[in-house]
C-alpha cells in the first residue's frame, strides 16, 4: 500500500526493493519451466543391491544412483540438478569484505551483470563489460561512482 503524500520516488524505491527480494510487479511470470522426462531417475539405497543391478541402474539414460544412508554420490545429485536447470550460483561481495559463500544468488546460465567486477576465487578481480556472462561461483561486487 502506497502513502499518498509520499512522492513518485518512494513508489518507486518500493518496487526496486520487491523486485530485489523477488516479488515482481506488473511483469510476467520469469521464465521457469519444469518438464517431465519420461526417462530416467533417481534410485536410491544403492548400497542394497549388487554391484551388477548397479550398474544396470546407473547406465539407463538420464538417472542417477545415490544411497543417503551411506552418503554416496549425494554430491554427484546436486550438480546434475543444477546442470538440468541450466542454473549457476554467483556470490556478492561487499568492498572490502569477504564473500558471503553460505548465501549464493541463483541466476540462469549465460546471466549477464551490468557494471562490476567478477572473479572466480582469484587472487585480483577483473573489470568487466556490460555483457559479461557470470559463470558458476563467480563472485560479483558493484560499485557506483
Amino acid at each position: 500500500m502506497l502513502d499518498a503524500t509520499k512522492s513518485e520516488e518512494h513508489r518507486r524505491q518500493l518496487e526496486y526493493e520487491l523486485d530485489a527480494v523477488g516479488i515482481r510487479l506488473n511483469k510476467s511470470k520469469p521464465d521457469v519451466v519444469f518438464k517431465k522426462r519420461t526417462t530416467g531417475d533417481v534410485y536410491n539405497k544403492i548400497d542394497s543391491i549388487s554391484v551388477e543391478e548397479l550398474d544396470k541402474l546407473a547406465r539407463q539414460p538420464n538417472s542417477v544412483v545415490i544411497s543417503c544412508e551411506m552418503d554416496l554420490n549425494l554430491d554427484y545429485l546436486i550438480e546434475r540438478m543444477w546442470d538440468e536447470l541450466k542454473l549457476v550460483k554467483i556470490y556478492t561481495k561487499k568492498r572490502g569484505a569477504h564473500p558471503d559463500l553460505s548465501d549464493p544468488i541463483c541466476l540462469r546460465k549465460g546471466a549477464t551483470i551490468e557494471n562490476g567486477k567478477s572473479s572466480k576465487f582469484a587472487p585480483h578481480a577483473q573489470k568487466v563489460s556490460l555483457h559479461h556472462q557470470v559463470q558458476d561461483e563467480d563472485v560479483v561486487s558493484i560499485f557506483t561512482k
